[in-house]
Parts: C-alpha cells; sequence; structure tokens
C-alpha cells in the first residue's frame, strides 16, 4: 500500500515469509509552504506559486524614456532644456541617483536642475534593478544663433562645396555647446553631397545613412534650420506628413501635393524665397521645376524630366515620386492604362493616398 510501510520481509533461505511485528505507520507527506515573494498567500507547490506571481504580480523592468524614446542601456545625450512632459518613468518603486533614494518628482526636477552634468539612475521594480545614464549638455542659446548666422552666411545655396563647409567648421569651433548641432549639419550637408555624386570620398549609397545621421543628431535642436533640414529628410523619404512644415513652406505644399491635395495651394511651393536652404539635385528639380508648373507639364516632359537624372543615382523613394506624378498627370489626361500601371507600382506603398486621388478624379 502506498503510504504505508509493509510488515512482512523476505528472509531470504529461511523458507519463506514471516511475520514481524506491525509496525504500520500512516505516512502522510509534510506540506511545504511557498509564499508568494509580494503578498502573503502561500501555495503547495513551488509551481503554483510561480503561476500565482505572474498572473496576479508581472514583474515589469522600469523603463525610462526622454522625448518619447527610450533610453536603453547606453547613455542617453540630451541637448536641450529638459521639461516634465519630456520625460517619462514606468514600471519603478523605487529611484536613486548616486545612493540617494528618491520620489518622482524628485527626478524629474533633478534631471531639469542642471545644464551641464551626467546623471546616473538606479530605478528598482519587484525584484528587477535597471541603471539609467544621462548625459545633459545642453546647448547655449547665443551659440545656437551664431551657427545659423554662419550657415546662411556661408552655406545658403545649392552649389555649395567642400571649402564651404570648412569655412562653416572653422567658424563654429569656438562655439563649444553646440558641436553636435554643428555635426548634424554637415552630416546633412554631406548627405546632399553623397546623393548628387559631388562628394570626394563619399559614394551615392552614403546619403541616406548621412540623412539618417543628420535626423539624430538635430531632433533636439529646436531651430527653424533644424526643422528644416529634417523636413527634407522626411520629404527625401517619402514621409509626407512632417512635423516641421511650418518651417519650410515651400516643402508644405509640395507634400501635400504627394498627399493628394489640389494644385490650387501651389502658388507657395517655391524654395527659392528668402534664405535658400540647400538642398539636393532631385528634391529641387520636383519643387521647382516640376510640382510648381505641374499643370503645364504633359506625361511626355515628365518623363523627360526623369530621362536627365542619372539612372543609377536616383534613389527608390524619389522613382516612386515621379511615378505619382505620371499617375497623376495620367489621371488629368485620360490615359487609363497609364493609370493602372502607376497605380500597380504604387499600391504597396502607403506613403502616396492612392485613394485620394482616385476620388478626387472621379468626383
Amino acid at each position: 500500500m502506498g503510504n504505508y510501510y509493509t510488515n512482512f520481509i523476505d528472509p531470504g533461505n529461511s523458507g519463506g515469509s514471516v511475520p514481524t511485528p506491525d509496525t504500520c505507520v500512516a505516512f502522510t507527506p509534510s506540506e511545504s509552504n511557498y509564499q508568494c515573494r509580494f503578498c502573503n498567500e502561500t501555495f503547495t507547490t513551488d509551481d503554483k506559486r510561480v503561476h500565482h506571481e505572474w498572473d496576479k504580480h508581472p514583474s515589469k523592468t522600469p523603463q525610462l524614456l526622454i522625448f518619447g524614446r527610450s533610453v536603453g542601456s547606453t547613455s542617453v545625450s540630451v541637448r536641450t532644456k529638459l521639461t516634465n512632459g519630456d520625460i517619462e518613468l514606468t514600471h519603478y518603486e523605487k529611484i536613486f541617483s548616486n545612493d540617494i533614494e528618491m520620489d518622482y518628482v524628485g527626478m524629474l526636477e533633478l534631471l531639469q536642475s542642471k545644464d551641464k552634468y551626467y546623471f546616473e539612475l538606479v530605478v528598482t521594480n519587484q525584484g528587477t534593478r535597471k541603471e539609467f545614464k544621462i548625459d545633459i549638455d545642453v546647448a547655449d542659446s547665443n551659440e545656437l544663433e551664431k551657427v545659423d548666422e554662419f550657415f546662411w552666411l556661408f552655406l545658403s545655396r545649392d552649389d555649395f562645396t567642400d571649402e564651404l563647409v570648412t569655412q562653416f567648421v572653422h567658424a563654429c569651433a569656438e562655439l563649444p555647446t553646440v558641436r553636435n548641432y554643428v555635426d548634424g549639419i554637415v552630416k546633412y550637408l554631406q548627405g546632399i553631397m553623397a546623393k548628387d555624386n559631388n562628394a570626394k570620398v563619399l559614394t551615392f549609397e552614403d546619403f541616406e545613412p548621412r540623412f539618417n545621421q543628420a535626423r539624430t543628431q538635430l531632433k533636439q535642436y529646436n531651430t527653424p534650420i533644424s526643422f528644416a533640414i529634417q523636413a527634407v529628410i522626411d520629404f527625401n523619404q517619402n514621409q509626407f506628413d512632417s512635423v516641421y512644415l511650418n518651417a519650410t513652406p515651400g516643402l508644405q505644399a509640395a507634400m501635400a501635393f504627394f498627399n493628394g491635395s489640389s494644385l490650387a495651394s501651389l502658388s507657395t511651393i517655391s524654395s527659392k524665397t528668402g534664405n535658400q536652404l540647400p538642398i539636393d539635385r532631385v528634391t529641387s528639380l520636383l519643387i521647382d521645376d516640376v510640382i510648381v508648373v505641374f499643370n503645364e507639364h504633359t506625361v511626355e516632359t515628365v518623363r523627360d524630366c526623369i530621362d536627365t537624372l542619372p539612372k543609377r543615382n536616383i534613389s527608390l523613394n524619389d522613382r516612386m515620386k515621379f511615378d505619382f506624378l505620371l499617375l497623376r498627370k495620367a489621371y488629368n489626361t485620360g490615359q487609363i492604362d497609364l493609370v493602372q500601371k502607376m497605380k500597380k507600382r504604387l499600391s504597396h506603398h502607403e506613403s502616396f493616398n492612392l485613394m485620394k486621388i482616385e476620388e478626387h478624379h472621379n468626383a
């Protein structure tokens, strides 16, 4: 019987089993108590405890977000003054800075208190521990204005050269708090030169990585140049809902056009007014030579514009923009075969509002 000791033994060669004194004792397994680590509830098995903790006390790793982006294992650089809305901490029980415990409000006040400081935060939650490193080095507003002055002085043109970029960098050399800002601008200029095949070292394939590096460097700087450059990069990447359009009225109308809007707003599209932000050759062609006079173009003249571009050095995103222009022109001229061809090419790209175009022309 499973829970009792046997009261017979086999004596081997003694001639059979012989009875022994009754030592029958009921065996009751000891009940181990497995207590939840987060409440007073106990369980008979460790497996039940684990399932309880998983269901009732899910342990979540602390997460810190600055400017809406998660801070990972490497340090994050902050170049603009932080506000409460820029910082979010989730899944935390305790917060420490330099071994000093503080509450959430204290953490917010601490991160906003310095213009130049290296913070190391330790945050714990239900046995998990996470370290966050924040390098705060806020740019001086006067130095930012000085960089912008130098930018327009040296680079307010599409035909800028390496020598002009070098002069711009040298002029900004004595502005220590804005080096990342200058570097972001230079990365953008390098991207233009790579895309236009005017770079001495970089190739065409380098333009998009340079644009992405420029965006990363510039996104924390709330200046008109930063916003305008990011809008141009968005346009290059067919992100026609850019949040930086107020700084670039020319691009604003062009992006609306690629989103399916009518031509009524194109009177404000020219990028040749006021300070001229340097842009790449294809973007300039699209805005100033095609879209702004789109009603004067035919399918053939749009194709002629495409033929003027080096076939190996036109990005996929730019090709899609020209396909969209052909689609709109095909709609305008009733070329149904071309409409179907261009719709098929663009059907898998959500950047272009094909439904809005179709509704407009069927109205």
